[in-house]
């Protein structure tokens, strides 16, 4: 029996052509055992964790249509600009969403997200003593017409998983990225 690794893809069809796309796989294993794997192919991502010098941390209160609610996030986007970093694609969202800046980025590494339905990678970054130097720009279609905010919480509320549930933050992309900035300073914390 041929494993998924070493099948052939037979035909790639793209159902869904936009910035997420939907493709559909045609996957030989054998002669006579062909399966369709459907997945969305997205671009790659960064999420930020900005902590204040006083440690709060920055988050943006957004409208999600697929779950239909508010919830708090950390700020995060595409790494989708030709020739762009995923270091400057920090740099970039966390000014447009939030209107904060910094000197002081940590890459935190890179991990795969929702391994059965897409190839998403995403970037994680902490900046450091953020300061706000506009107001968010507020220019694609989630930021305009999801009611999108930003508010600083203290990073001592949000020591735990579920202190940072609590008040709202319920996506598994910004807890981990709470959980490795938190490891993060205090392996600095410790030296």
């Amino acid at each position: 029996m041929t494993k998924m690794k070493d099948a052939e893809i037979v035909e790639k069809k793209l159902l869904v052509d936009s910035f997420k796309k939907v493709v559909n796989e045609k996957i030989k294993f054998d002669e006579d055992d062909i399966q369709d794997w459907i997945y969305m192919d997205t671009p790659k991502s960064i999420v930020v964790i900005a902590c204040t010098a006083e440690n709060e941390v920055v988050l943006v209160r957004i409208y999600r249509h697929n779950i239909r609610k508010d919830v708090l996030e950390l700020p995060a986007g595409g790494a989708e600009h030709e020739n762009e970093t995923t270091l400057e694609a920090a740099k970039r969202e966390l000014l447009e969403e939030t209107g904060y800046t910094s000197d002081s980025f940590v890459d935190m590494g890179a991990y795969y997200v929702l391994p059965s339905e897409t190839n998403r990678w995403v970037s994680y970054f902490l900046a450091r003593d953020v300061v706000k130097v506009q107001e968010p720009e507020q220019d694609d279609l989630i930021e305009k017409y999801f009611d999108m905010s930003v508010l600083t919480v203290p990073l001592s509320k949000l020591r735990t998983t579920q202190q940072a549930n609590e008040l709202g933050i319920e996506g598994v992309e910004s807890l981990y990225g709470l959980m490795l900035a938190r490891e993060w300073m205090s392996n600095l914390d410790e030296k």
